[in-house]
């Protein structure tokens, strides 16, 4: 059986116009950087289109940290295929249970993924 891409399991369920639809998430700067110690942990096929799309979306979080000097709420406009990607990457990263930084981490994630939840529903016309 063939290895699906990301694009091509994407692309069964939405359009390129969906994928590229954006959400504006609001993060703080702890969020911003909590999710780019995650993204460190993350690992696709080197070269693969999924490293790509993911390196893209990463790219874009850290984007805004460099801007977020301040710890003022950063708007990060993220596509649907951002936070799927995003989102499947936050299932690969751990901290130790408790802690602070799994506390934050919770926090951040959970922003992706109601993110995530929003901009389907508008999608989905709900």
């Amino acid at each position: 059986m063939p290895i699906e891409t990301t694009q091509t399991a994407l692309g069964e369920r939405y359009t390129e116009a969906e994928l590229q639809a954006e959400q504006v998430v609001p993060l703080t700067r702890t969020d911003l950087v909590i999710l780019s110690w995650g993204h460190e942990s993350v690992s696709f096929v080197p070269d693969s289109e999924e490293a790509a799309e993911f390196a893209a979306a990463g790219r874009k979080i850290d984007q805004a940290l460099e801007r977020n000097k301040k710890g003022v709420v950063e708007q990060v406009a993220l596509t649907l295929q951002d936070l799927i990607i995003l989102s499947w990457g936050h299932e690969s990263v751990s901290f130790v249970p408790g802690s602070d930084s799994a506390a934050e981490f919770a926090a951040a994630d959970a922003k992706i993924d109601m993110a995530l939840d929003e901009l389907r529903n508008k999608l989905s016309g709900n």
